[in-house]
């Protein structure tokens, strides 16, 4: 009986192994990921705010930067309701060096939660912050999932993932899973139609780390 066990057990790891070794090699890109480093990204990349997170990589468009930054919080008083409201900005942008010697933007963003009188909300979630090339045409694909929120108690926060290939811009919007002791709302997603023309293995593999992140089961 403990032979059988350990046989099944065993099985089970080989293919649990197996199926990660699979994914990561599906979205392995073909070109070179090199190191992002904060000090040493060209001067001449031009953006709002502070860096907070990068990639850098090559492909068929030279030498990419994507750059995630955020602008400080302001705060402004409301007197007759005794309230301070916060704001906050952040942007992404996708840099390449199409000739060699100069950077030009290829596409960006900007979200941000506006007079927030309770608790801002806003996290990049470093674990959904990858460069791609599932669709093997040589341009790689930027996957950008954040948080944001204006709360004051458990509640979901609405999520949102972006997806950048060479100029384009796909998206998907919803909300996040809560289980808690006494509160239980199902996570929610709403794919946008600019998913319609993006290549199939690219909407299949933005969904699956959408539902990841939110929590969607």
């Amino acid at each position: 009986m403990r032979l059988i066990l350990f046989i099944f057990c065993a099985g089970c790891f080989l293919l649990t192994s197996c199926s990660k070794q699979q994914d990561k090699i599906a979205t392995e890109p073909s070109f070179k990921i090199l190191e992002f480093k904060k000090s040493s990204f060209p001067s001449s990349l031009v953006y709002k705010g502070a860096v907070v997170k990068g990639l850098h990589w090559s492909d068929k468009n030279g030498d990419n930067y994507f750059l995630l930054t955020e602008e400080n919080a302001t705060e402004k008083f409301d007197s007759l309701n005794d309230m301070y409201f916060r704001t906050k900005y952040w942007h992404g942008y996708h840099f390449a060096n199409y000739n060699k010697s100069e950077y030009k933007l290829v596409r960006e963003f900007t979200d941000f939660v506006k007079d927030c009188e309770f608790d801002l909300v806003h996290e990049f979630l470093a674990d959904y912050f990858t460069v791609t090339d599932i669709d093997k045409n040589n341009h790689g694909e930027v996957t950008v999932i954040y948080k944001k929120n204006c709360v004051s108690d458990v509640s979901p926060d609405d999520i949102i993932l972006l997806m950048f290939e060479n100029g384009s811009k796909y998206a998907i919007r919803g909300l996040t899973n809560v289980d808690v002791p006494g509160l239980s709302i199902a996570g929610e997603r709403k794919i946008d139609a600019s998913f319609d023309k993006a290549p199939p293995q690219l909407r299949e593999y933005a969904i699956t780390q959408f539902n990841r992140a939110a929590g969607i089961k």
